[in-house]
């Protein structure tokens, strides 16, 4: 008898970051020369607190929640607060064994239309062809220099008036390389706000900005913007597999949904890298 497979799946393929990442190795090992414009890894070694933090806490195999450890989702909650504005405490973060993991859930829990913006890191729509989704697009264009705008946002928005729909809005973008101004986060909000768009901001590489500017969409949509990170861009550890995702509270059940799914698959993160995420919050300026 031979393995049925789902129907969602039989087309998947590996994903082509990753299986470039193989190849690299590979042509290393044989001496061979290697141009790598694959998977986006830091090449400068792990900061060496946040190693010896891991080696201290080595011996921490008690398993926590995707609440993550108190003592870390205070501090996720503190970094990415706004004064006045997007104030949170450690009942809204979300910890997970990768920024992937939780845009995967984000996209499963949600209940309405998934919205990617083109170019877009090649995940997001791997996931939803896992998940047996098709999202909306709104493609970008040359002239706007690859960034969304607020009129096609608002063409999309006018399409579905009163359907949910949430936006996976990268910033700064992968593959483009571009950032968002305040003034452009702030346009985008009007229209996010207009047509009850919910945001699901990958921050990633916010803090990595080349001129330090580090606005979020969430100073001008709190209430409907969850904010993502994780230690594999600006700390260069990919490999230790630590996300987080704050949410307000309007949003508190979509977290809710996201922590259910968590219990159910991967329980938690790796609780000697929560501790090295701590250790790299506290080293690490607001």
């Amino acid at each position: 008898m031979e393995v049925t497979l789902d129907s969602s799946i039989k087309s998947l393929q590996p994903s082509p970051t990753l299986e470039a990442n193989i190849k690299i190795f590979e042509r290393k090992k044989n001496n061979l020369d290697v141009y790598d414009w694959g998977l986006g890894s830091n090449p400068l070694e792990a900061p060496q607190g946040i190693v010896d933090a891991v080696k201290e806490h080595a011996f921490q195999k008690y398993y926590s929640s995707p609440r993550g450890i108190p003592e870390l989702a205070a501090l996720i909650a503190k970094h990415y607060s706004i004064k006045n504005t997007y104030e949170l405490s450690s009942e809204e973060v979300i910890v997970a064994p990768g920024l992937k993991q939780l845009l995967f859930d984000v996209q499963k829990a949600f209940g309405g239309h998934l919205v990617h913006v083109v170019p877009y890191w090649v995940s997001y729509a791997e996931q939803t062809e896992v998940l047996g989704k098709t999202p909306m697009k709104i493609m970008t264009r040359k002239q706007d220099n690859y960034k969304l705008t607020p009129e096609s946002l608002e063409e999309l928005g006018k399409s579905h008036p009163n359907d949910p729909k949430l936006l996976l809005f990268n910033h700064p973008t992968n593959p483009s390389g571009v950032a968002y101004t305040r003034s452009e986060l702030k346009d985008l909000a009007v229209v996010l706000k207009k047509y009850h768009f919910f945001v699901f901001a990958d921050e990633i590489y916010l803090n990595t900005h080349f001129e330090n500017e580090r606005h979020s969409i969430a100073e001008f949509y709190p209430e409907g913007t969850m904010r993502a990170s994780s230690l594999s861009k600006e700390f260069g550890l990919g490999g230790y597999r630590l996300g987080w995702a704050t949410f307000p509270k309007k949003l508190q059940a979509l977290r809710k949904a996201m922590i259910a799914i968590g219990t159910a698959s991967y329980s938690c993160a790796a609780v000697p890298m929560q501790y090295a995420a701590i250790q790299a919050f506290k080293g690490h300026p607001s």
